[in-house]
């Protein structure tokens, strides 16, 4: 099975990530990884414009659905060894295209959106430790998101959405459900 999760930054997505693999044991494939590892490479300042910039970049050379292509073997690898696959993030409908094409001959797929007030996710952006982001930044990523990556079109294809307004005892709660599935 591939779990995919998406949503807008800040819905909580990777933390939702971190309560699947300990309800399933299943394998973590951060997709954003690969153009962190970018930026480090290439001795660019760490930060969103960085990481924008060389994601873009990435895109327009390889196509949108290049971190799914980049993390298949890993994909493959987790399965092998009977583990979902979990990835954190799902953000274009080329990506979404291509998991589905490679989750028919994995244990098939679901797609999960994390759905968060604006609000809430300026404010736990704010406070994240690694990458924190404000309020301007989160509006601009949105508006890349929305225009540039067409991530509606992506929530539009999911399987299960869950409201992540509370804390975090409740996304719990709402993922065990999820998870039994």
């Amino acid at each position: 099975m591939l779990l995919m999760v998406t949503g807008f930054s800040g819905a909580g997505k990777s933390a939702a990530i971190d309560i699947l693999k300990d309800l399933t044991g299943g394998h973590v494939i951060y997709l954003g990884g690969e153009v962190i590892r970018e930026v480090e490479r290439r001795g660019l300042p760490s930060g969103a414009a960085s990481e924008r910039a060389v994601r873009k970049e990435l895109r327009q050379a390889k196509g949108d659905a290049v971190f799914a292509v980049n993390a298949t073997d890993e994909i493959r690898s987790a399965r092998a060894a009977d583990r979902a696959a979990l990835i954190d993030a799902v953000l274009c409908p080329d990506e979404l295209k291509y998991f589905i094409a490679l989750g028919r001959d994995l244990g098939g797929t679901c797609l999960l959106l994390l759905d968060t007030k604006f609000d809430l996710r300026a404010e736990r952006l704010s406070r994240r430790q690694n990458r924190p982001c404000d309020v301007t930044a989160l509006r601009l990523r949105d508006e890349l998101e929305r225009e540039s990556l067409s991530i509606e079109a992506v929530f539009a294809e999911v399987d299960a959405r869950i409201n992540n307004d509370g804390d975090f005892s409740q996304l719990r709660a709402a993922l065990a459900v999820l998870a039994k599935r």
